[in-house]
């Protein structure tokens, strides 16, 4: 397996992930998560709560880390650019078939390294990742050249996978959306072949960013911009020296501003709740 050359010495439990996968409306779910994090996917038809997923995909249930939705129209939904590159890489993606979603909010999308936190920063989700997202992508790659031998009655030595699809010289291809269903009900390969660095062909190139259209269009939607029914607002003041205490506070005035709702003392700092935040 390929390895960072700059990321951080890490256990071997780290290296390690679960997997879960389920079918979803003759789609492809893979999630796994890296240790230290809690919780385990689950996938059901039936449930409404939804997940970040391909657009017209069937509702998921969080909590995956990471994961990946490969969606009946051959479209591959991935957390992130970085990440992405590194999955689609090993899965032998077609770019332009790849979107790039952001992560839900649960304890198991904490950070691998910060510990009880969902955050990133200079680069260490990628750093922290490496590994386990190639290993992902390799993965996947062979379940659905799998799924392909199988349909076709072939070796799997006999097909490749190239751009999203898999190929036999005498049978066609095969789109991994085609096979998503198939592949979803196949063991996880432990030891997939892995690429050599250099037959890279979407690692360390320049690509067009998926997530920028929507950034740049106004249509992303930013945790600025959800809204849910009786939601409110808070703002929390903390001291400027780490191991301050609250002495004392005059809340009645800031409770006569209109939309603020309540003023909450903890031993260490100060919650304003409001309808709104120009209260």
């Amino acid at each position: 397996m390929a390895k960072n050359k700059n990321s951080q010495p890490t256990s071997s439990a780290r290296r390690q992930f679960l997997q879960a996968s389920a079918t979803i409306g003759g789609g492809f779910v893979v999630a796994f998560y890296l240790p230290g994090t809690i919780g385990r996917a689950l996938a059901d038809q039936a449930d409404g709560q939804a997940a970040a997923a391909a657009p017209a995909a069937p509702k998921m249930v969080y909590p995956p880390n990471a994961f990946i939705v490969i969606s009946p129209d051959n479209t591959i939904t991935i957390v992130n650019t970085s990440m992405a590159q590194l999955i689609a890489e090993e899965l032998e993606c077609d770019w332009t078939k790849i979107r790039s979603v952001s992560s839900g909010v649960s304890p198991v999308y904490n950070h691998t390294q910060f510990g009880a936190i969902q955050m990133t920063g200079g680069s260490t989700a990628l750093n922290s990742s490496w590994d386990q997202h190639l290993l992902l992508g390799a993965q996947m790659r062979e379940m659905l050249k799998s799924a392909a031998a199988t349909r076709w009655g072939v070796k799997v030595s006999e097909v490749k996978a190239s751009k999203c699809t898999v190929t036999h010289p005498k049978k066609g291809s095969l789109t991994y959306g085609e096979l998503a269903e198939e592949a979803n009900k196949l063991p996880l390969p432990e030891k997939p072949p892995m690429k050599d660095p250099k037959d890279y062909k979407i690692i360390g190139q320049s690509l067009k960013r998926v997530d920028a259209p929507a950034k740049t269009n106004g249509t992303a939607i930013f945790g600025i911009d959800v809204k849910v029914p009786g939601m409110i607002y808070a703002v929390v003041a903390r001291p400027p020296l780490a191991g301050s205490k609250l002495k004392s506070m005059k809340e009645s005035d800031a409770k006569k501003v209109r939309g603020v709702i309540d003023v909450v003392k903890f031993e260490d700092r100060v919650a304003v709740l409001a309808k709104n935040t120009y209260a």
